[in-house]
């Protein structure tokens, strides 16, 4: 078990057998460093900030990106690594290369609750979940996953108090997986944009889902147990409802079945 940064106790095996199978690959754990980046993360080349995402599931490793570490000027400026240049801080980029995007609208998603505030942090940390180092303190997990599962992780908090997953498109991933569970702390589902898909090799048919600490536990009960489907069907089925006399066919014939085998036995 490891101290989640929400006081609670994360339980990391539980969990990870909860997901194996239904995700791609293996969660992955976020860590944001406020001091000082921890020694195990500091072997990292340098990539575009969403794309440790990927070499933690897929390379089974630890790694960061921070303002000398990253290969993408616009993820550096919503993790708040720098202040952008003029093109980027004004909401301009958007707007200039994607036409569909008004400057209204370049601003807005570049700003304010999309961006991490300059200087709050020294690094992002990604480690899959089983390997965190020790020491390093989980913020969130990051699936990738079809949406059948993305249905139920996506329900972490729903099934705690009731608060649906927020959902994210025409921002930033770099805002979707490191900055927007920073300030609401609520379960994300994301089909990222253009280049966090491409950074993290999506499949046409996969997205991801953003699980804070607080709610990953969750996961266990929600993947691990069986509920009992037939019970909840019948349960919303009204009286007029067809199924109740399929239901009868059905067990007539069952008892038919049986009637015939115990008068084969016994001849």
């Amino acid at each position: 078990m490891s101290q989640t940064t929400s006081s609670t106790q994360l339980d990391i095996p539980g969990i990870a057998a909860a997901l194996k199978g239904k995700i791609r690959g293996q969660a992955v754990a976020v860590t944001l460093f406020r001091d000082e980046i921890h020694p195990a993360y500091t072997s990292s080349e340098r990539v575009d900030a969403c794309a440790i995402l990927r070499i933690a599931r897929d390379e089974d490793r630890p790694v960061h990106m921070n303002s000398e570490n990253h290969d993408c000027s616009h993820g550096s400026f919503l993790t708040g690594f720098d202040d952008g240049n003029e093109l980027i801080a004004s909401g301009r980029l958007l707007p200039v290369f994607i036409p569909a995007y008004t400057d209204h609208a370049g601003l807005a998603v570049n700003s304010g609750k999309f961006r991490l505030p300059t200087g709050s942090m020294k690094g992002l940390g990604a480690a899959p979940l089983e390997k965190v180092p020790a020491g390093a303190e989980i913020e969130w997990i990051v699936v990738v996953c079809e949406p059948v599962m993305a249905s139920q992780i996506a329900a972490a908090r729903a099934v705690e108090d009731g608060v649906q997953p927020s959902a994210a498109a025409g921002s930033s991933f770099c805002s979707d997986a490191f900055v927007t569970p920073f300030f609401e702390e609520n379960v994300i589902l994301t089909p990222g944009d253009f280049g966090g898909r491409m950074n993290n090799k999506l499949k046409p048919t996969e997205m991801f889902v953003i699980v804070p600490a607080r709610w990953a536990n969750n996961l266990i009960s929600i993947l691990g147990a069986t509920p009992d489907v037939k019970g909840l069907y019948e349960a919303t089925r009204t009286e007029e409802s067809s199924y109740w006399d399929r239901k009868k066919e059905r067990e007539a014939k069952a008892d038919a079945r049986e009637a015939a085998y115990a008068a084969g036995q016994t001849s």
